[in-house]
């Protein structure tokens, strides 16, 4: 995905924050899609395609998808993924999300599909089931969580151990090989992460690490600032294995929304898992202060 297209997308969500909130998809926020859909993460992404819907001089909605492909359910069964979708429309449009699912079916014939909608927003609902689509209660499912930056808690440490961000560290191989270590397996690569800190609207100044006494780097949460509303957005964050249990997230989490609201943020967002299955994350960020502003619900065209 070429630069002005992602900008535009970025710019669409961050009309979508400010007019309502709580229909930004997860994947959906000027944070998450700087990370995900700028530089690419892995060979997948190149069959991706995207498609924007003008309204005027600006991008009124957007789509993404992700075509379907073999995964491992067992150590001797193999199946085919469903075809997913990525989406965000302009509030005062939300009919482009019928021309969205349409060209989702007209690219994905033959298989199973999947999208998530926020659960407030009712209208999307209502569109995404006359189209034939059912709400999978048993699939996992996301939240986006929200917190004011008003009074923060001072992080704290094991000895040894010290917070900073990449405008200090400056080494892009440290960095790269903290996120490997606590995203195996990763592809992550250092022209990948150097891709990433050339995207809108990456600040070294914002992105967080702890360094651990050998001087290699124990945990990182990556910021990221929308100053338009003011918003600090972590993605991702992640604690090398042989530094976990030691409250480093937490930590660095706290430090992170003390340089967010140096920066002039009045709220910090993450996501995460909302589902029983990965619970870890979501505990972390509830104790620093994180609350659900939304949540996802997935939705199946079989």
């Amino acid at each position: 995905m070429d630069a002005t297209t992602l900008r535009a997308m970025q710019t669409l969500a961050q009309e979508v924050w400010r007019l309502a909130p709580q229909t930004v998809n997860v994947d959906g926020t000027a944070g998450e899609l700087a990370w995900s859909m700028g530089p690419p993460q892995d060979a997948s992404d190149s069959t991706r395609k995207h498609r924007l819907w003008s309204d005027d001089s600006r991008v009124a909605a957007w789509g993404v998808i992700f075509p379907p492909t073999m995964v491992r359910v067992t150590a001797d069964r193999m199946e085919l993924s469903k075809a997913g979708l990525v989406w965000q429309v302009h509030p005062d449009r939300p009919e482009l999300l019928g021309d969205i699912l349409d060209w989702f079916t007209a690219e994905t014939p033959g298989v199973a599909r999947q999208t998530f909608v926020r659960s407030a927003n009712a209208d999307a609902i209502a569109r995404i089931e006359r189209r034939g689509y059912a709400h999978d209660a048993a699939a996992p499912w996301d939240l986006l969580n929200i917190r004011d930056l008003r009074e923060i808690e001072k992080p704290s440490l094991p000895y040894g151990y010290r917070l900073t961000t990449m405008r200090e560290v400056d080494d892009v191989s440290l960095r790269v090989a903290v996120h490997r270590a606590a995203w195996e397996p990763s592809g992550m690569t250092e022209e990948k992460y150097a891709a990433a800190m050339a995207t809108w609207p990456y600040r070294a100044e914002l992105d967080f690490v702890v360094v651990a006494p050998d001087g290699s780097l124990a945990t990182s949460a990556l910021g990221w600032y929308d100053e338009d509303n003011h918003a600090g957005e972590f993605e991702p964050v992640g604690t090398h294995p042989a530094h976990r249990r030691l409250g480093l997230a937490r930590a660095v989490l706290l430090f992170g929304m003390q340089r967010f609201r140096d920066a002039g943020a009045e709220h910090a967002i993450i996501g995460c898992r909302g589902d029983a299955g990965y619970p870890a994350p979501k505990l972390v960020y509830e104790s620093v202060g994180f609350r659900e502003l939304s949540r996802d619900m997935p939705f199946v065209q079989t």
